[in-house]
């Protein structure tokens, strides 16, 4: 599992690194002052996977005035949501994690993450009641890669306990 774990991640980097790489291209090619098409032909050829050439169709289509309408976003369904997996999380007065998006053809936006916390109450034999909030970011992770969530968060002072789960999504349809 360690081993195909650390591939995933590296495969994560590559294509993480591609899409970051394709848009500095499209920032140094001009493609601020080409309509979209020409931008997408003078680019595409950099593209060396297929996360690569959606980052440069969706950097193409933001730095056009004709097409600069993002992808609209919609609300994960109940089956996508099962696809998106955590690991451990830290909590300070930040909560962050990172999450694997299993969807295939769908870009994660947003998360919308319900955090349970238990603090220890002033007398001494007995917690306090868990205290539950619902915390919503914008994150940015392409069809089957690595993406990050991070918030500040209320924290209790004298925490016992802590629990978190993805309770909602929103995200928008990718094509190659």
């Amino acid at each position: 599992m360690k081993i195909e774990q650390s591939v995933h991640n590296q495969n994560t980097i590559k294509n993480l690194c591609s899409g970051l790489i394709s848009s500095i291209i499209l920032l140094a090619a001009g493609c601020t002052e080409k309509s979209y098409d020409q931008c997408i032909v003078d680019s595409m050829g950099d593209a060396q996977s297929e996360i690569a050439a959606y980052e440069i169709r969706r950097s193409c289509r933001s730095l056009n005035s004709e097409e600069s309408d993002e992808l609209p976003t919609r609300i994960l369904t109940e089956g996508e949501l099962a696809k998106l997996e955590t690991e451990d999380a830290s909590l300070m007065f930040t909560m962050s994690f990172d999450f694997y998006n299993g969807n295939e053809n769908l870009a994660v936006r947003e998360l919308t993450v319900s955090v349970s916390t238990t603090a220890s109450s002033r007398e001494r034999d007995k917690p306090a009641d868990p205290q539950t909030r619902t915390y919503v970011a914008e994150v940015n992770a392409g069809p089957q890669s690595v993406g990050k969530f991070s918030k500040n968060i209320l924290r209790p002072e004298e925490l016992l306990s802590w629990s978190f789960s993805i309770i909602g999504a929103k995200g928008e349809e990718v094509t190659y």
